[in-house]
């Protein structure tokens, strides 16, 4: 898992292949700052709480899933990043 200041490094790392985002619903506050900057990506249910549970995003979407992360006060969401190329 990276901690925050590896994600703000990464951002702009465009060799990501893919990006898994995992949220854990029972740390979800409902504040929505994820859906702000990437609403495909976290939709909201009918109470305001991240709605999806692991999904996988293309590489061009990663500023957007980490970004999402890194605005969530609650930290109820990790982005596992796919290196292209990475063999370990």
């Amino acid at each position: 898992m990276h901690d925050k200041d590896e994600m703000v490094e990464d951002l702009h790392d465009h060799s990501v292949a893919a990006v898994r985002i995992k949220t854990h619903p029972g740390l979800c506050a409902g504040w929505g700052n994820c859906h702000r900057f990437a609403p495909d990506l976290y939709p909201l249910d009918a109470d305001g709480h991240v709605a999806i549970h692991l999904m996988e995003a293309p590489g061009e979407r990663a500023d957007d899933a980490r970004l999402g992360a890194l605005a969530c006060p609650a930290g109820a969401i990790t982005v596992i990043t796919s290196i292209v190329g990475h063999t370990g």
